[in-house]
């Protein structure tokens, strides 16, 4: 039951993805989305909050940036879009 859910979720991710690539293809669309690091600790206690930039065309991960706080995610978004 399982492998036949993971089956179908698997194909309608493959066509969704194709077909929201055909309706932009000009354009790359970029994911961005903040995840906290699980099993590393920083000196204040806290696990590390880090920002990504996600390219949904290549499926390649563009660019990171740690966060001190978890209430900095925010900020961390201009610094993240202005990498190179």
């Amino acid at each position: 039951m399982i492998r036949q859910w993971l089956t179908s979720y698997c194909v309608f991710a493959e066509t969704f993805h194709k077909e929201l690539l055909g309706m932009c293809c000009a354009q790359e669309i970029i994911c961005i989305d903040g995840k906290a690091e699980c099993g590393t600790v920083l000196n204040n206690g806290r696990n590390p909050d880090i920002v990504s930039a996600h390219s949904f065309n290549t499926d390649i991960t563009l660019a990171t940036e740690a966060c001190e706080e978890k209430s900095n995610e925010i900020k961390a978004v201009p610094r993240l879009i202005d990498k190179n």
